[in-house]
């Protein structure tokens, strides 16, 4: 399952603070620069809350 990722470094930290369903609620997400062996890694992938969720490569340049 997944793909075989090797991490380069840490570009950011985002942190979201919101409320749902009358909960608060506090996020934090890691972003990384990332290599990636197998270049088919265009699969569909959902997030918690069933929003589907997209991959986009970047060039570098």
């Amino acid at each position: 399952m997944g793909h075989p990722y090797q991490i380069d470094k840490l570009l950011f930290i985002r942190e979201n603070f919101f409320k749902q369903d009358d909960l608060l609620w506090h996020e934090s997400e890691f972003y990384f620069l990332m290599k990636v062996d197998d270049i088919n890694v265009f699969e569909s992938s959902y997030g918690s809350l069933g929003a589907k969720e997209g991959k986009v490569w970047i060039p570098m340049n």
